[in-house]
């Protein structure tokens, strides 16, 4: 059997779960994977707040390094680069 099982309907079923290893890692998966309404920033805001404006600065500066970047790591994740 394949691993999307003997037809399209059978691969779309998500139970019984066919390949245990495959749904840990999907657990894995979502372990990993945090949403901003998860995270409470309101002492970040607060220490961002009391920062002198060359701190303030180094922050967004750091900030907007990492954010195109990421995207580059997932890139390079993705295609195997």
């Amino acid at each position: 059997m394949g691993i999307l099982g003997t037809g399209i309907q059978d691969g779309l079923l998500l139970k019984p779960i066919t390949y245990p290893w495959a749904y840990d890692l999907y657990n894995q998966a979502v372990a990993n994977t945090w949403f901003p309404n998860e995270i409470q920033l309101g002492e970040d805001l607060a220490d961002f707040k009391r920062m002198t404006d060359e701190e303030k600065h180094a922050v967004t500066y750091l900030m907007s390094y990492f954010n195109p970047n990421e995207l580059l790591v997932n890139k390079a994740l993705a295609f195997g680069v």
